[in-house]
Parts: C-alpha cells; structure tokens; sequence
C-alpha cells in the first residue's frame, strides 16, 4: 500500500472499544452473563441480560477473544486486529453443549482447540487470510497451503481437492452460492490472479473437503462456506485505499435502528503499469459487494447480499511503438498472435431469511447468479499479416459441425479471418453431408486434410462406440482409397470453389502400414487433382481445326 485513509466517528484513539453480542447459535437467543476475556490479560467482560458485551480502553494490537458460558463449546476468535482509529464489534455465535457435565475441571489450553468434525471441516478465520505468507489476503492462495490441496499453476488461483478438477469446487457467501471467488476465471473455479471478495468483510471460512453437510451434497471436490461479519449497529467506518494495482473504498454503516449496510467497490488500474512496462496484455478488474441486514427482532433476520465484477484483458498494441530490437519485436508479435483476449462479467444477487424458534432455526436462501466468459485469439493481427486461421471441424470439440462453426463465427462477429479446416473423415464419422458442407462453407474452407474412414454400425455399436481397439470400432479411419469416402466427389467440389490450398495427406489408419500408406497417398492426391480446362468444354470457338483427324473420323481420307 502506498497510501491509506480511514474514517471513523470516533472521538479518541485512547478510548477504543470491543463491543458486540453473544447469542445461542441454534434459536438467536441471546446469552446473558457470558464471559469474554482477552487471553494474555486481565481484560474483559461478561455480558449483559440482552447478551450485549463492552470492553473499553483496549490498545490497539492483535488479541485473541475468548467467549465461555455453562453449557455452550468455548469460541475464541484468534489474532483479531484492534485498529486505533475505529472501534470493533465482535460477535460470538455459541453452539450448545450437549454433553452432561459430571465433575467440572478447569484447565487452561494455550492452543485454540478446533472441534471434533466428521465432515472434512477446516476453520479458517479473518487474521489466518490476512496473515497467510504468499497468500496476498486471498482465499484461494490460503487453502492451496492445507494438506490435499494442490495448485493448477503458478499465474492463476485455481485449487485441486484431492485430484478433483477446480470446477468441481463450490463457493457460497452467507448460504449464497457464487459462481467464482476470483477475476479472470471460470465457473465454478476459484482460478484468476486476484480475488473478488474483500476480506475486510470476512469474519471466518469453513473448508470441506469431503463428506460434505446435507444441504451441499451436490459438490464433488470441495465446499467453502464464506460467513461474512455484521454490520455496525452504532458507527460509521470505512476506508478508502490507493494501492499499487487498485484503488477501493469500503463502508460499514448503520441504516436505522434494525438495519446495517456493508459496501465495498474497487477499480484496478494495472493496464496503465502494465503498458509503461511495456508488457504485451493489459488486464483491469472491477468489482462491487455489499449486504443489506434488517433485524425486525430477535427471531428474524433477513439478507440482502450482491456482488458484481467486471473483467478485461486486453492486448498492447502499441508494444512495438519506438522499439529498435528487432528480437525483441519478434518475441512481442508472437505473444500478440498467442495471447487471449479476455472479456469477463459475472453478477450474485440474492436474499436469505432466517427464522428462529426456541430450538431450532429455519433458513431460506433465494438467489441468481450469472458468468459470462468470451476468450477469444488476436484475428486482427492475423489479418494484418494476411494469414487465414482455421479451425479444424472434429468429433468431440467445441467446433464440430457446422452449427457450433457457426455459433463461433457470431460471436466473432464474422471474422473474415476465421476460418475452416476440411476433413471429410470426420464428417464421415458423424454420418453428416460432407459434400454439401462443401457448398455450404465454400467462402470459409481454407485448408483441406486429405483422410479416409469407414462407418459400419452393428447392433452392437455406432457413432458413440467405444472400449474398442480401432481394428474394431464401427468408425475408424483407413488409408486412402480404403475408406468410403468419394474423393473423386470432394475434388470435383473443391476444383468447383476454385479452392487454390493444399491438399494435405494425414494418414491415420488402423489396419495398413504407415510406410505403405505414405507412399500410396501420394501417388492418390496426384491422381486426384483435377487441372482446370482453360476455357469452356463447349467452346468450340477456341479449339484448333485439325483437317486430316476430322478426315480421318469421317472416312474420308485419301486412298
């Protein structure tokens, strides 16, 4: 941080205070007469008959809180930072004890001892994120540290559960699910170099990795349950911070008696470093978070919660302005034609209510979330230099037919540089038209692989068979002239689009050998080709008169 601006109401730094509430988990039945203490120290206090706690004069420092009352599990909030500048309400949430208490014995533990969990549950808190060597107060860099957890690479945040694939993952904020907690990613993957949350609002995180709760039973790899603090019920606070990538302003406020806002909304300014460095991509990200809370009393509490995010990463087009290295204008064209452009936006918006009766609660969640992802190649830069990219049609990708090409294309606004590779194999594969795909792409065919194949359907196997070695699967590619594909067709076809490419051999077969069918290829691409008549097979005009054939074909040749 390179600057930093707080602002409080609060009248004097000598005079911070810890404040908050202290309630029965299960019912928000307030806990009376609990006792909270600072461990270290002679400071604390017990709660009033309202469950409501205040601890004055406490210097500014990192302390750990520790909550007891007779017939709840103890809560201690580890390493909380007490600020100078604004004072901090903390509140504790206790689970009862169902256990009968026998003979009571007192025993100190220097060491918060974590509950027993049956579910793969770890516990991590506000201070562990913001303390978390390399974790850069981001959640996703602080669980990649636990044991199970690995990383996908070292540019991006993505996290592997025990061998689970990162979308396998999944997130919630308040019992809200959240398609990702990072910018420049994906759904259901925290991936992406920077986080989306701010940790500021965080109070603690429960990390499942395995045999998850009930309510999550749809996840695969991992659960994380995001709980963020509450809303200040007596003060004014925020901050605004200028850092050397963003720039954010947070607020913590009350609205009324029963109601609290939280806000937070951050805007990077990387692209402008990134290019004064002269790096070839230029990334920028802005996002907005807030809850709404509404306490109408004390077995109700209602939510409102968004968050929004808005990503882009573009290219630096002006990277060889005033360069005189010619290796290292080489080294900046080929990021330009490699790198992706990435254009990302992703919205939650949702509302929970939760009610409470004298043992039990009820919790409802209503919510939509949204992730719009478009990376997309430097066409333009293509087409600068003249070069035609193609996209090759093939069975089980994104661009299979002619349909999703199409779909492709629209999102590329009709690139005139995107473009098709033509491969009849495949299409023989798929039982499509490879013929009429000639003329209904013929604009767009710029490439051309000359491979046979066969399809022979039993009742045993078809187009989707499998668990066969290629020798005997219904679909399987041979050499050329052993398949059933009509290449006397597709010439004819391709000499008809006046297509002026290569008719390239890629010989893929299971039965023949490779050397054999090189040779043979060869030989059936050069027999193939058709040369293009100069003028109209019907032009008689431009035919040379030879008067001793035409004698000779009408019999009337001299004896």
């Amino acid at each position: 941080m390179i600057s930093f601006i707080a602002f409080s109401n609060t009248a004097s730094s000598q005079n911070v205070k810890v404040y908050g509430s202290i309630t029965n988990a299960l019912n928000n039945e307030p806990i009376p007469f609990a006792n909270i203490i600072i461990e270290g120290t002679t400071i604390g206090a017990t709660s009033d008959i309202d469950g409501n706690y205040v601890i004055l004069d406490v210097n500014a420092g990192a302390y750990n809180f520790k909550c007891s009352y007779i017939g709840f599990n103890t809560d201690i909030q580890s390493e909380i930072k007490v600020s100078s500048n604004k004072n901090l309400r903390l509140d504790f949430f206790l689970s009862e004890n169902s256990e009968i208490l026998g003979e009571v014995k007192v025993k100190g533990n220097t060491f918060n001892k974590t509950k027993a969990s049956p579910v793969s549950l770890r516990t991590i808190n506000a201070s562990e994120i913001s303390k978390s060597a390399g974790g850069n107060r981001d959640i996703s860099r602080v669980v990649a540290n636990l044991p199970g957890v690995a990383t996908s690479s070292g540019f991006r945040n993505d996290i592997i559960v025990r061998g689970g694939s990162p979308s396998e993952n999944k997130f919630f904020l308040d019992g809200i699910e959240i398609p990702t907690i990072n910018h420049f990613t994906t759904q259901g993957s925290s991936g992406g170099p920077v986080g989306i949350l701010n940790v500021n609002f965080i109070r603690e995180v429960d990390f499942y990795t395995g045999a998850f709760p009930a309510n999550r039973g749809n996840a695969l790899s991992s659960v994380m349950e995001l709980k963020l603090i509450e809303g200040n019920e007596e003060e004014i606070s925020g901050s605004f911070a200028l850092g050397s990538s963003d720039a954010g302003l947070t607020l913590n406020t009350p609205l009324s008696k029963k109601s609290t806002l939280l806000l937070s909304v951050r805007r990077s300014y990387l692209q402008f470093l990134f290019k004064a460095l002269k790096l070839p991509f230029l990334p920028t990200y802005n996002d907005m978070q807030f809850k709404y809370t509404f306490k109408p009393n004390k077995k109700n509490q209602f939510n409102f919660l968004g968050i929004a995010t808005i990503d882009d990463f573009t290219l630096n087009k002006d990277i060889n302005e005033d360069e005189e290295d010619t290796m290292q204008i080489a080294l900046n064209n080929y990021n330009l034609n490699n790198l992706v452009i990435n254009k990302q936006w992703n919205y939650t918006i949702g509302a929970t209510w939760r009610h409470f009766f004298d043992n039990s609660n009820l919790f409802f969640v209503m919510s939509r979330n949204h992730l719009d992802n478009t990376a997309l190649k430097y066409l333009d830069y293509a087409d600068e230099n003249g070069v035609d990219v193609c996209y090759e049609i093939h069975p089980g990708e994104d661009l299979h037919d002619g349909n999703s090409f199409e779909m492709f294309l629209e999102r590329l606004d009709g690139h005139k540089r995107c473009n098709m590779l033509y491969d009849p194999s495949h299409f023989v594969l798929q039982c499509m038209d490879y013929l009429d795909h000639i003329d209904i792409y013929a604009d767009r065919i710029k490439m051309f692989h000359v491979k046979d194949a066969e399809f022979n359907p039993t009742g045993r196997q078809g187009v989707y068979g499998g668990y066969q070695n290629w020798v005997n699967r219904a679909g399987r590619f041979r050499s050329l002239g052993d398949g059933q594909v009509d290449f006397g067709a597709i010439f004819s076809k391709m000499a008809t689009i006046d297509f002026d490419g290569w008719a390239v051999v890629e010989w893929e077969c299971a039965i023949k050998h490779p050397e054999d069918g090189a040779r043979e290829g060869a030989s059936f691409v050069k027999d193939h080709i058709i040369s293009i008549t100069p003028h109209a097979f019907d032009d008689f005009a431009n035919a040379e008169t030879n008067v001793a054939a035409n004698k000779r074909i009408l019999g009337l040749e001299d004896k």
